[in-house]
């Protein structure tokens, strides 16, 4: 065997090795979640269902990033007399470098919520930072503190249909909180991407519990504000 047949094998045996390390460490983090959302989501919620790897595709995952989806931990719960789920998705795209190379970039990476809600419009309106909103799609209300760093997307009228003086005020101060939230208000539900990086990943030299049950406390702080629009 000739220099260009061992490095071949030697590249073999590496892939291989890195993928067994891979599944073993998907493993033991898939381990490590499970044992310790399941008390969390029961204390919480109650009735849930979750299953560490699914995650939203099709149309769930459509309207907020571009990209192709994929993710984990999916929860799926009934709160308030509303139909709740969210996971952690991961959105990526294939990009071409100069020289004609491909790499793949992180395009989203973080929880990504839907909230069953009778919305009664007809157009998808967005709602999010004007850093994140194409200023010449701007919709924006008679409201100053609003409009100040959020903005709309969308027909003007679906867009004031929703953003009442009491909803402006109860989604500025949501996004107050939390500055990375994007909000997409369809017919029938709400969607929310909150791009924080990694959720539900166990961190070294942080308790697994208390890391998870303020994450799921971020999460609850998002859902309950929508819930209550």
């Amino acid at each position: 065997m000739g220099v260009g047949g061992v490095l071949i094998v030697l590249c073999l045996i590496g892939s291989i090795l890195g993928l067994i390390r891979k599944i073993r460490k998907d493993s033991k983090r898939r381990d490590a979640v499970t044992a310790v959302m399941r008390p969390l989501l029961e204390k919480t919620f109650g009735q849930y269902e979750y299953d560490p790897d699914r995650h939203f595709f099709g149309a769930d995952s459509q309207g907020l990033v571009e990209g192709d989806p994929g993710g984990r931990d999916l929860v799926s719960v009934r709160y308030k007399d509303t139909d709740v789920r969210f996971c952690v998705m991961h959105f990526t795209s294939e990009e071409e470098k100069e020289d004609g190379s491909h790499y793949t970039m992180d395009r989203f990476w973080g929880p990504w919520i839907i909230v069953g809600r009778e919305n009664f419009i007809n157009n998808p309106v967005y709602v999010g930072s004007k850093k994140s909103v194409f200023k010449k799609e701007r919709v924006l209300t008679d409201d100053e503190t609003f409009d100040s760093f959020l903005a709309a997307r969308g027909e003007p009228a679906e867009a004031l249909k929703l953003l009442s003086p009491s909803v402006r005020v109860k989604i500025a101060d949501l996004m107050h909180r939390h500055p990375h939230v994007s909000l997409l208000f369809e017919s029938d539900r709400i969607k929310v991407s909150y791009a924080v990086g990694e959720y539900f990943t166990p961190q070294f030299g942080r308790k697994t519990e208390e890391l998870y049950e303020q994450q799921l406390k971020d999460l609850l702080d998002i859902i309950d504000t929508l819930t209550d629009l």
